[in-house]
């Protein structure tokens, strides 16, 4: 008798990008998809939170080379509402300069903060935050004379763009992650906020390097189990899937961590390294595991985006993704085989 074969298939969607402090920023906000959220932090600065849900699961923590505005001014275009301008990577011996677009006409999938009237814009320059610091952010005139400053980490990288990806626009995955909790109950912003990980990679940065920058992709994977059998195609839905699996969300999300720290072998992880020959509990084949009679999962498929050229709006790329073991690509397609016949 042939065995079914079944495929967990998972699609990661498009990241949210944060900065490190932004769990911090978003210990209020209302996860629960509301459309906007705007409140006062415990220093009094006004947060404005869109378009974000609960359920940010899966995070990646990428690094890439320190940035800056240049002192050149910004090309600001009233008719097509795009700015030009360029960023300082600061590389040695020399820093390098990248072009970028920052595009406040709608094509990014994120929404423009309100502050921001596009429309009447008048003029773009690059400020520090502080007397002499470096040029950290853009301040925005309106034709009224009002003005507003927004920092390049992580609100305006949701804006800018680089026409033609390079090695220095590319991230690193430093670490993979999940923070999902007893049946979904946490979340990234909670585990990422006092994260052992982001303190020594952040430290070990300082120590190394002193030029890169870290930032933290938060995730709401989509997920599905697809079983071919007596000639067709049977589709389990996540909702289903979590109430069968033994470990519920914590091992549907545990085998999408794993797949990715296999493929991207990132420094800072340890487990899963050799995944699936260390098999997880959840993979060794009792009723209700991934590979149990009741699922018989053969292969775990996972697509990683940086990019979203799915995106019927639009395509947008923060950069792509690379690694020591993967070369870097806007779309990451990742399968692992976990039959049987891997086990050692």
């Amino acid at each position: 008798m042939n065995r079914s074969k079944a495929r967990l298939d998972y699609f990661s969607g498009f990241p949210v990008l944060l900065n490190l402090d932004a769990p911090e920023m978003l210990k209020k906000a209302k996860l629960d998809g509301r459309t906007c959220d705007v409140y006062l932090d415990r220093r009094g600065r006004k947060i404005e939170v869109s378009g974000l849900t609960r359920d940010y699961h899966l995070y990646v923590l990428g690094s890439r080379t320190a940035s800056h505005f240049s002192h050149e001014p910004v090309e600001w275009s009233t008719d097509t509402l795009l700015a030009k301008g360029k960023l300082v990577f600061r590389t040695a011996p020399k820093e390098t300069l990248v072009p970028f677009t920052l595009v406040l006409d709608g094509s990014s999938p994120y929404k423009i903060p309100s502050n921001i009237r596009p429309h009447d814009i008048i003029s773009i320059e690059a400020v520090p935050p502080m007397p002499e610091a470096m040029l950290l952010g853009l301040k925005f005139v309106h034709s009224d004379g009002s003005f507003f400053t927004y920092f390049l980490t992580p609100d305006l990288l949701h804006f800018i763009r680089f026409d033609t990806p390079t090695e220095l626009t590319d991230f690193k995955v430093e670490y993979v992650g999940i923070a999902c909790g007893k049946n979904g109950s946490s979340n990234v912003f909670k585990r990422a906020t006092a994260h052992e990980k982001v303190v020594e990679i952040s430290g070990a940065f300082q120590r190394i390097y002193g030029n890169r920058d870290l930032f933290i992709f938060a995730y709401n994977p989509a997920f599905a189990l697809i079983t071919e059998m007596h000639g067709g195609v049977v589709l389990t839905t996540d909702a289903v899937l979590k109430s069968i699996i033994s470990g519920g969300e914590n091992s549907l999300f545990e085998a999408i961590e794993a797949s990715l720290i296999a493929a991207f072998q990132p420094y800072y992880n340890t487990e899963f390294k050799s995944f699936p020959a260390n098999r997880p509990n959840w993979l060794r084949g009792g009723f209700g595991d991934l590979d149990g009679i009741v699922l018989g999962v053969d292969k775990i498929s996972v697509t990683l985006a940086t990019d979203s050229s799915f995106n019927v709006e639009g395509s947008w790329s923060f950069g792509r993704f690379r690694s020591d073991a993967r070369s870097p690509h806007r779309l990451h397609h990742i399968e692992i085989s976990v039959s049987k016949s891997t086990d050692a």
